[in-house]
């Protein structure tokens, strides 16, 4: 037994089988985008909004802090502020574009503590078809320790592709290197081709958004490089809008690119080993089925564990009795377990009055959606699906959950995928896991990873360290308050080349303690009414439940628990009289309740 917080654990350390994999720390803490909106994400899973960013962005945005949570710096393509929230040294005029879905997103040199780089995508969707300053797919290089630390830009617009469409993503390819795959949307050459209006104008576009770019960033920095993944499309399939954003789900297997066209979304493998994309499929939206209905998607991301695809999906329903369009927004929920079944889509809630927007996922689990009301126009909420682990409206999706101190416009800042990457930790009864528990009070909850020999398994709990705990398992009995919160489990080995494995889940214990107790009792024999006890509430059992019973004189006549059969009206064997008695009910060490009652006779 050991304390934490003040409260009394009681912990078991058992052995158990589940494999975990590597995650980051604080990087993905802080969130800075649209009008001077951000978030906060602390040690116990809890956010708050912030209020000092200086950042004014349609669209795209990125944001970086270190290990521990602390602010590093956030861009959105154009411009870098600093920690301290200025502009960073020689920090504007980077090639991203405000109006770019995924303007920007920042990668850390591997093995290296002060070099960051971040990538950027301009944009061609401005209306202008003539339009000729693009600047294509750059990055820039930020090194940290210059200025007192708060970082300069010492390379900048180093270009790799001429053209791209307006999407990066990121994931882990070595966790022994630390190596990354950095991806991007193209055509095969990546560059664009000439067309010709009807009125002679010319101007240059891809046709078809067919190749994904993969390029490598390790310690010897950015290969000029990279994988090509080419796919050939009909003209049903052909991608021609760059618009909407681009995810790879958190363990790196699986890439998913919407684009604003109807439906706009395709899904893929990913081979982490190869930067290989392979194995495309176009998702065919329900929702749409409708021929005077369209719906284009924009935001999308994967839950935790890969099973679900989201989508925030701009729909346009063409009203033919008003001949109107009314514009609106859905948000989907594909099962990937079952595409292309028609029952794979779930409409979590659709016709809502909103723009389009982004999903992202937080590194407490939960996955957070802009809502703008038009192009131009935000407002200060986000909406949070708290279970995305969870099919249909188990994934509980809360509209205006979070409320912000600045304005969300479309955009939420993209991060490698795998700072994500954490396998389920709490033990359900039917064997399976999950990363989010609601636990009664008074209940017990388990926690538990694999064995591996020599391994060093490290707990923590809302960040603390709980040096007790060496073994692969954990379960607290008679839950209290204190006792919910945020909980790591990180497995060490003692190969260097061995990645570390990660596990969380998040705890909430719910005051579920109201008992009901009898008004009076009779104890007479006759079978009815003969003891009191507390009138169980449900299948809950209060396994650490103690009831003291007192008379008007404040004497002690007896103590009862959850397995007793409660008082039988007696003292040291006698009959005690009619009259009025006192309880006070304790949980634990906690007192809960107290009242009275009449024994009859």
């Amino acid at each position: 037994m050991f304390t934490i917080c003040g409260i009394m654990h009681r912990f078991l350390l058992i052995a158990s089988l589940l494999p975990f994999l590597t995650t980051a720390q604080g990087e993905a803490d802080n969130w800075y985008f649209g009008q001077g909106a951000g978030l906060r994400f602390n040690p116990d899973g809890t956010v708050e909004p912030l209020s000092d960013g200086k950042m004014d962005t349609f669209e795209g945005c990125a944001t970086i802090s270190d290990g521990q949570g602390n602010l590093l710096f956030y861009t959105d393509g154009i411009t870098v502020f600093n920690r301290d929230h200025e502009i960073m040294d020689n920090g504007q005029n980077l090639f991203g574009f405000s109006s770019s879905t995924q303007s920007a997103i920042i990668v850390p040199k591997p093995q290296d503590p002060n070099l960051f780089y971040v990538f950027t995508v301009d944009t061609r969707a401005t209306g202008e078809e003539e339009e000729t300053s693009y600047d294509g797919f750059n990055y820039s290089v930020i090194d940290i320790s210059k200025n007192g630390g708060v970082g300069s830009v010492v390379e900048k617009n180093i270009q790799l592709l001429e053209a791209s469409a307006e999407k990066i993503s990121a994931v882990l390819k070595d966790c022994s290197d630390s190596s990354v795959w950095v991806i991007t949307l193209s055509s095969e050459n990546g560059m664009e081709e000439e067309f010709e209006l009807e009125d002679g104008t010319k101007y240059l576009a891809i046709d078809d958004y067919n190749t994904f770019h993969a390029f490598k960033v390790d310690q010897n920095g950015v290969s000029n490089n990279s994988v090509k993944s080419t796919f050939e499309h009909d003209s049903i399939l052909r991608v021609f809008d760059p618009r909407g954003y681009l995810k790879l789900s958190p363990n790196g297997e699986q890439l998913a690119s919407a684009s604003q066209q109807n439906n706009g979304i395709y899904l893929y493998d990913f081979e982490k080993e190869t930067g290989r994309v392979f194995n495309e499929r176009n998702i065919e939206f329900q929702i749409a089925k409708d021929d005077l209905f369209y719906a284009a998607p924009y935001g999308i991301e994967f839950s935790p564990n890969g099973k679900y695809l989201y989508s925030h999906v701009l729909t346009y329903e063409y009203e033919e009795d008003l001949d109107t369009v009314f514009i609106n927004s859905a948000l989907l929920q594909f099962n990937l377990d079952i595409l292309p079944q028609p029952e794979s889509e779930i409409i979590l809630e659709k016709e809502r009055p909103i723009f389009r927007g982004a999903l992202q996922l937080g590194g407490n689990g939960k996955i957070y959606r802009t809502i703008a009301t038009d192009y131009e126009s935000g407002t200060n909420f986000l909406g949070v699906i708290h279970n995305p682990n969870s099919r249909g409206n188990d994934a509980n999706y809360v509209h205006n959950a979070i409320q912000l101190e600045g304005i969300a416009m479309q955009g939420l800042p993209p991060f490698i995928q795998s700072f994500f990457d954490k396998e389920e930790l709490a033990l359900l009864d039917d064997g399976s896991k999950t990363n989010s528990l609601v636990v009664d009070i008074g209940q017990s909850f388990v926690l538990q990873g694999d064995i591996y020999e020599n391994a060093k398994y490290v707990w923590k709990k809302d960040g603390i360290v709980l040096s007790e705990m060496t073994g692969n398992k954990l379960e607290i009995f008679n839950a209290q308050p204190d006792d919910g919160g945020r909980y790591t489990l990180k497995i060490e080995f003692p190969n260097e080349d061995s990645c570390p494995l990660t596990a969380e889940a998040y705890i909430q214990i719910k005051d579920t303690f109201k008992l009901g107790f009898p008004k009076f009792f009779t104890p007479n024999n006759d079978g009815i009414n003969d003891n009191w006890h507390h009138l169980q509430s449900g299948d809950i059992k209060y396994n650490d439940l103690r009831i003291s019973i007192y008379n008007r004189y404040g004497q002690l006549l007896q103590e009862i628990d959850n397995s007793s059969n409660g008082w039988d009206g007696t003292f040291r064997g006698r009959p005690m009289p009619s009259s009025d008695y006192w309880y006070k009910a304790m949980l634990g060490n906690k007192k809960r309740t107290t009242g009275y009652f009449t024994l009859k006779r």
